[in-house]
């Protein structure tokens, strides 16, 4: 899956957020008291927004 912002090479973002949210899910579905630091431009910061977990972005 490419990641670019070349809308034509890139899935759409919801849907790309919807995976990244997924994968989160099983990575941390055991861990207590994570937060979240997010290195990614602010198109990509949704993949965080609303979830369960704290997060900050430098």
């Amino acid at each position: 899956m490419k990641l670019g912002t070349n809308y034509r090479t890139s899935p759409p973002i919801h849907q790309w957020c919807d995976t990244v949210q997924a994968q989160l899910e099983v990575e941390l579905a055991r861990l207590e008291n994570v937060k979240l630091v997010v290195l990614a431009g602010e198109r990509y910061r949704y993949a965080v927004y609303n979830s369960p977990w704290e997060h900050e972005s430098p």
